[in-house]
C-alpha cells in the first residue's frame, strides 16, 4: 500500500492541472483561482467572492505548501479566522503544478496560511460576500 505522499505523486502524474482535489465542488470549474508563484506568497493575497464561488489555489512554486485555515493547526491561532458556521479546511500537503479547491458556502472572512510558511506570513484572505 502507498504511502500518503506515494499517493499524492502518483495522483499528480501528468494530468491536466496537475491533482485536482475536491471541497463540495464536482462537476463545476473554479470560478476564482489563486497562484503560488514565489515561495511564500498566495497570488492575490486578499479575494472578494460571493456565496457558494469555488476557488482554486494553484502551485506554481517549488517549495510544498498549505491551504490552511485550520486554528487548530496554528503556530500563532489567534491570526486564523473563520465565519461562524464556517468548518475548517486544509490542502494537505500540495506540490509543484498541483491544484486544490474549496467552496465557499458561508459569508464571511476567511484568514489562511501555509502551515510550512506561517511564520514567513504567507497568510492569504477570502472575503465571501452574501
Amino acid at each position: 500500500m502507498p504511502t500518503r505522499r506515494q499517493f499524492l505523486y502518483l495522483a499528480s502524474i501528468p494530468t491536466s492541472g496537475g491533482l485536482l482535489t475536491a471541497c463540495g465542488a464536482r462537476g463545476r470549474e473554479p470560478d476564482y483561482t489563486v497562484t503560488i508563484r514565489r515561495d511564500v506568497a498566495f497570488e492575490p493575497a486578499a479575494l472578494v467572492v460571493p456565496v457558494g464561488s469555488i476557488v482554486a489555489w494553484h502551485h506554481l512554486g517549488e517549495s510544498v505548501h498549505t491551504i490552511t485555515a485550520d486554528p487548530a493547526k496554528a503556530q500563532m491561532p489567534e491570526r486564523i479566522v473563520l465565519p461562524e458556521g464556517a468548518l475548517p479546511f486544509d490542502s494537505g500537503d500540495l506540490f509543484s503544478g498541483q491544484r486544490w479547491i474549496h467552496t465557499f458556502e458561508v459569508a464571511g472572512t476567511y484568514v489562511y496560511f501555509c502551515r510550512y510558511h506561517e511564520m514567513d506570513e504567507m497568510m492569504g484572505v477570502i472575503t465571501v460576500t452574501a
